[in-house]
């Protein structure tokens, strides 16, 4: 096998082949396989695959002779990486006889060892009767995982649902869904388009750790291309620009969310969120981030917002802090706490412009989402006594 590329398209797409290839090469040794494919049409096809998880991506090239090889997908990646500042085209040329593949790059050659391509073997994911195809441009799908991200990065906790609902209901809306058991964020992808090859709605288990890997692939080449989420009877594949992404669902039962999730409120109060996300920042440096909270109270006369939390453990003292906000909504003697850690995160999404929070009791959820109703984005918050 032999081809010649651009350097540093093959190092991009190299550095994200190998985030797949270090998360998995934990649980085996073969996860660390990058499977080659040169092909007389003119394009390299790079292959990462473990378990029910693959990431393929197709490189341009010249092919000199068409073939397939195996390497170190970290050996690759950072060969790669010190050869793209040279701005210059890379040659990859293995030879069969002596298991070794040449990589040169002007003035600068390297060697390393092939390995047995045969292992990259396809997951059971690319099989199966293709019941849904979601076409979303790749901006609004980085966004959607990135209002995901504060919970996502709290999954895997012992009891918390490894899994995030993919939703299509009998409107063709996709909705994505995830619980940490004390949050639940629930986001549109906007300007989805759906080909559905089965009655609607429909609703899907993705796998927490998918998904959270899909959205760092994501970074820095998606803004404009369009992509695809293709859910299978089997798994799901995900393409955009030079990448397909294919997994298999999870095993897991995501909670009836649409169930829990409350219709009304009696009250909704509307803040600056950028202010607001500076007060929380500045709480978690002052208080126990276990024991720090917010609290609004509004007892028909004045609206308060209060902190708590020292990182003295015996005492408990609330301050007010000075944030105004506007009622939109509010019962004389309603409140709301919650816990400032979890909060902040959420905020921090949302900080571009006003946020509201709507409840309708102390003990019961709250939903905080962006003012702006266009955004399809919300969450749930539960409270905790203050």
């Amino acid at each position: 096998m032999k081809f010649t590329c651009d350097g540093k398209l093959l190092a991009q797409v190299l550095a994200k082949m190998v985030k797949l290839a270090t998360r998995k090469a934990s649980a085996s040794a073969g996860a660390e396989l990058l499977q080659l494919v040169a092909s007389a049409a003119g394009l390299v096809r790079l292959t990462v695959a473990h378990g029910g998880t693959k990431l393929t991506a197709g490189v341009p090239a010249i092919v000199d002779s068409p073939g397939l090889s195996g390497v170190s997908a970290t050996a690759l990646t950072e060969l790669c990486r010190a050869m793209a500042p040279l701005g210059l085209p890379v040659q990859c040329e293995v030879s069969e006889m002596d298991r070794q593949m040449r990589i040169a790059s002007g003035p600068v050659e390297q060697v390393l060892e092939t390995m047995a391509a045969e292992e990259a073997v396809s997951p059971d994911s690319d099989d199966g009767e293709e019941l849904e195809t979601v076409r979303v441009p790749g901006r609004c799908l980085k966004l959607a995982l990135d209002r995901l991200a504060p919970i996502l990065a709290a999954m895997g906790q012992p009891g918390a649902p490894d899994a995030v609902a993919c939703d299509v209901d009998a409107d063709g809306r996709v909705m994505l869904a995830a619980t940490d058991t004390t949050r639940l964020a629930m986001v549109g992808l906007e300007e989805a388009q759906v080909q559905s090859a089965a009655p609607l709605p429909q609703a899907w288990n993705l796998k927490s750790t998918d998904i959270q890997l899909l959205s760092a692939l994501l970074n820095g080449d998606a803004a404009g291309a369009e992509g695809q989420l293709i859910l299978k009877t089997t798994g799901w594949t995900a393409t955009w620009s030079h990448y397909q992404f294919t997994s298999l669902y999870s095993e897991r039962a995501f909670p009836n969310w649409r169930a829990i999730w409350p219709r009304a409120y009696t009250n909704t109060l509307e803040v600056d969120g950028k202010e607001f996300g500076a007060i929380l920042r500045l709480l978690a440096k002052v208080a126990d981030p276990k024991r720090a909270a917010v609290k609004f109270q509004w007892n028909g006369e004045r609206e308060a917002l209060l902190a708590a939390g020292n990182r003295d453990a015996g005492t408990e003292t609330a301050v007010a802090l000075g944030l105004e906000w506007k009622t939109r909504q509010a019962a004389p003697g309603s409140s709301l706490t919650m816990s400032a850690k979890l909060l902040e995160p959420i905020v921090k999404k949302l900080e571009a412009g006003p946020v509201l929070f709507s409840f309708t009791a102390p003990s019961q959820p709250a939903r905080v989402r962006p003012a702006d109703a266009a955004e399809a984005v919300e969450y749930l918050v539960m409270p905790i006594n203050l």
